[in-house]
């Protein structure tokens, strides 16, 4: 983990849990204990950005990319 956080670009753990507590309102440990799922049963990941994004084509290059039976992009998600 030490490893991620650092070439994340945190320069320490503490940075790294304490921006974790500030985006999510809870400790990374907390969040590994207790996932989120969507009514399908799958993973929901929310992920901060920056304007300008364009969004559709992170969508258009992930669709061409899915594994089938395992990802999928449909409309906007």
């Amino acid at each position: 983990m030490i490893e991620v956080v650092m070439a994340a670009g945190y320069g320490s753990v503490r940075r790294f849990n304490d921006h974790i507590k500030q985006v999510y309102g809870r400790a990374p440990g907390t969040l590994r204990k207790r996932s989120t799922t969507n009514q399908t049963g799958g993973l929901v990941i929310t992920l901060p950005y920056r304007e300008p994004f364009d969004f559709n084509a992170l969508l258009t290059f992930f669709a061409a990319r899915a594994i089938p039976s395992v990802e999928q992009v449909t409309g906007d998600e």
